[in-house]
C-alpha cells in the first residue's frame, strides 16, 4: 500500500523523461505536477467520505483502479501520441488537447493516491 500510496511524491524522478519524450515546457511539467497534487488533495472530503461509506477493502480497489487507469492512460496517450502535435520547437510540446489529456490522467492518479491513503 506505503508503494502506490507514495506515487505522488516519485513525481519527480521520471518528471525529466516525461518532458522529454512529450516535448514539454518546464512550466507545463509543473502543471501536470499540480493537476497531481489537486487528484491528491483536493479529493480529499471525498475519499473520506467514500472509505467511511464502503471500508478498506472497497477503497483499496477503486484506488487500485484509479491508480491503473491513470498510468494505463498516460502510457496510452505517451505511445499512441508520439510525435503527434510537436513541432519542431521543443517548447512547443504536445499541443494543449494533449496536455489537458494528461493532466486528466494525473489528476486521477492523485485520486487513487489519496484513496489508498485512507485505506491504509
Amino acid at each position: 500500500l506505503s508503494l502506490v500510496a507514495g506515487a505522488p511524491y516519485s513525481f519527480g524522478r521520471y518528471a525529466e523523461d516525461l518532458k522529454t519524450v512529450a516535448r514539454l515546457s518546464q512550466s507545463r511539467m509543473a502543471i501536470l505536477g499540480i493537476a497531481y497534487d489537486f487528484g491528491l488533495y483536493l479529493a480529499q472530503p471525498f475519499t473520506g467520505t467514500f472509505f467511511d461509506t464502503f471500508g478498506t477493502p472497497i477503497t483499496a480497489a477503486t484506488a487500485a483502479l484509479c491508480i491503473g487507469a491513470g498510468f494505463g492512460a498516460l502510457a496510452l496517450v505517451l505511445r499512441h501520441t508520439e510525435g503527434l502535435g510537436a513541432t519542431d520547437r521543443a517548447d512547443e510540446g504536445m499541443g494543449t488537447s494533449w496536455e489537458a489529456l494528461l493532466a486528466a490522467c494525473f489528476f486521477v492518479t492523485g485520486m487513487g493516491s489519496s484513496l489508498i491513503n485512507m485505506a491504509g
